[in-house]
């Protein structure tokens, strides 16, 4: 498909420029070297000179008008022959908005049946983010980081029961709090989860084998 346009460019300039400046000058050079001593016949010279600018400036926006007069009519026709093309974009990016919410709906239904699977009181909506839903995110990812911030969330409900002379709290160890959880993951995601519960101070240990880590 090619268009094909054909341009009548007009020419825009002032045909008599030597005559128009010498006359300017004609006028500009009474006022050179003046000294104005009649404020009243000064006020009328630059009422005459305004007018003169107004005179021309209205010449220019005339001008002005009957060039661009060909091109609104150009750029007119241009978009009526084009809003077919335009209408024909917006149908494809609606459907494929609603192709994209339908995907974002499906991996939130995904998302909340992983924290189901999780044992933990904390609400799905004190972890959520959004960045989860979009696809560009794995869902190995998602686990991770889901599994993660509950981890976080519950550590942060664990209150000390006092405070020492120094003001470090101070917890009750006799009320251990245990949190069981059932995590896929790669062993390098598995590495950023343990290097995670150790800077939280988090005992753990894998139920495969029981090892206390």
């Amino acid at each position: 498909m090619e268009i094909s346009v054909t341009t009548r460019a007009g020419t825009l300039a002032v045909d008599n420029k030597e005559v128009f400046a010498s006359q300017i000058a004609l006028i500009t050079g009474a006022y050179k070297d003046l000294v104005v001593t009649d404020k009243a016949e000064a006020k009328r010279d630059r009422a005459t000179i305004n007018k003169l600018l107004k005179a021309i400036d209205d010449k220019r926006k005339e001008a002005k008008r009957e060039y661009e007069a060909p091109f609104k009519a150009f750029e007119a026709e241009l978009k009526e022959l084009t809003e077919p093309l335009k209408e024909a974009g917006e149908a494809i990016d609606a459907q494929i908005k609603a192709i994209e919410e339908s995907e974002r709906l499906e991996r939130k239904a995904w998302i909340e049946e992983q924290y189901s699977e999780l044992p933990t009181d904390i609400p799905l909506s004190d972890v959520w983010d959004d960045a989860w839903l979009n696809s560009s995110v794995s869902k190995q990812r998602v686990k991770a980081e889901l599994t993660s911030a509950i981890i976080t969330a519950q550590a942060s409900q664990i209150k000390p029961t006092s405070h020492n002379g120094n003001g470090i709290p101070v917890y009750n160890m006799e009320e251990p709090h245990t949190v069981a959880l059932n995590i896929s993951c790669t062993t390098s995601q598995l590495e950023v989860i343990e290097a995670f519960l150790d800077n939280l101070g988090v005992f753990y240990w894998e139920a495969d084998n029981g090892k206390e880590s």
